[in-house]
């Protein structure tokens, strides 16, 4: 099992474009860690939700600021053990 990065982060997929989709580690229980990117450029941008709906929303919501909804018609995933 991978362990939380020294900023609290864990690392639970890789985008195509180097960003990472993480939990904030924080709160000791894994049911309440909210979902946070983090960008190729080092920047953290958190989401108040969890990583099913996270998922839900970036594959579903065209307005959603990770959209991939507009630009692939076939989702595919990696895990991130296999993209290293």
């Amino acid at each position: 099992m991978d362990t939380p990065r020294k900023d609290g982060l864990l690392i639970w997929a890789v985008t195509e474009h180097e960003g990472l989709y993480c939990w904030r580690t924080d709160d000791g229980d894994p049911d309440d860690w909210p979902t946070a990117v983090l960008t190729s450029d080092g920047q953290e941008i958190p989401f108040a939700c969890t990583a099913t709906e996270f998922v839900c929303n970036i594959l579903l919501d065209p307005e959603h600021q990770f959209t991939m909804a507009d630009e692939v018609d076939t989702h595919w995933f990696m895990n991130h053990q296999d993209g290293q």
